[in-house]
């Protein structure tokens, strides 16, 4: 999951730095939105089912399950508020993109969902709009259009990783279905 930054808001876990461990932050009660988003997507990702975000509502239990089967990368290394400037994330992005391909490339991905963060994925791995593809997903009466690119052009992997446009997890309870 390829997430912007780390809201620091009022986080019991910081350190005089304000740097969190995230190996346990992502438990932390004052981030359950993004942390239960990203737990359903990631059990939605890996078991391939349809889910729905009112059943797992504040439940570190559900994060502890599903969080482990995955890793995440924050754009920007620094902890911010609730809302960030994409200008600065697409600078970042821009300056840093040769450390977080390293970054990425060490976790070694099949898939990399952006977490509204796609426009600043093509920035690191030098993509144009020409170069995305779209898929229409539809169950029932919903429907979503996904755009998506294969094997970031600087990660050189002998497989397909697909980089996925998706929003960021903090507006997950807007759908009914994932």
């Amino acid at each position: 999951f390829l997430l912007k930054d780390l809201h620091l808001g009022n986080r019991s876990d910081a350190d005089e730095k304000n740097q969190v461990d995230m190996r346990k932050g992502c438990f932390d009660k004052s981030d359950w939105k993004t942390w239960n988003g990203i737990a359903l997507w990631s059990k939605a990702w890996t078991e391939v089912i349809s889910v729905r975000y009112e059943k797992i509502r504040d439940s570190v239990a559900f994060r502890k399950q599903y969080l482990p089967r995955i890793a995440f990368v924050n754009i920007k290394k620094e902890a911010g508020g609730p809302s960030v400037c994409i200008k600065e994330i697409k600078d970042y992005a821009d300056t840093q993109k040769e450390k977080i391909i390293e970054e990425i490339k060490l976790l070694n991905p099949d898939v990399i969902i952006t977490c509204g963060t796609f426009d600043v994925a093509k920035i690191i791995f030098d993509y144009k709009e020409s170069d995305i593809k779209k898929l229409e997903l539809k169950n029932g009466g919903w429907r979503k259009k996904i755009r998506y690119f294969e094997n970031g052009k600087k990660l050189e992997f002998d497989k397909t990783v697909y980089v996925v446009e998706y929003r960021h997890p903090c507006m997950a309870s807007y759908e009914k279905c994932f």
